[in-house]
């Protein structure tokens, strides 16, 4: 009868454990990643760390970013261009797409060679919002070591 309730209760001190154990357990993030983005003839990484079921293709937002992308008057010769060369060339360059993201300049944001833009922001931008975004992010806020 003894080793019964002491079995018993090691099992019901498992059962606690484990159940917090679970409930402290966040479910993991959605990250995707598409490398089939195009700028000046380079392919660059989009990122979808919005955690979203449907990824940023079936929602619009990677057509989005394309046309914004093509939307720009840079040229590979010019003075922008040679800047994101260098960055592009670190393997480090890429847009990542947030959810409720808030950033300083109420626009976009930047981490390291990254651009940060903001899925709800997006509704809004037309083309030329977006590669505005990108460009300045390059042009004033990316720094070449």
């Amino acid at each position: 009868m003894k080793n019964w309730k002491h079995y018993l209760i090691v099992c019901f001190m498992a059962l606690i454990v484990l159940t917090f154990i679970a409930c402290e357990d966040d479910p993991p993030e959605v990250i995707r990643e598409f490398n089939d983005l195009t700028f000046l003839g380079k392919y660059i990484k989009l990122i979808d760390e919005t955690n979203n079921s449907k990824d940023l293709k079936t929602r619009g937002i990677w057509q989005q970013i394309q046309n914004g992308l093509n939307a720009t008057t840079a040229t590979p010769e010019s003075i922008f261009g040679t800047k994101f060369f260098k960055i592009y060339n670190t393997g480090n360059f890429g847009i990542i797409i947030e959810s409720n993201a808030n950033y300083n300049n109420g626009f976009y944001g930047v981490n390291g060679y990254k651009v940060l833009l903001c899925e709800l922001q997006l509704i809004e931008y037309s083309s030329l919002d977006i590669i505005g975004c990108i460009q300045a992010a390059i042009s004033s806020d990316m720094i070449i070591e």
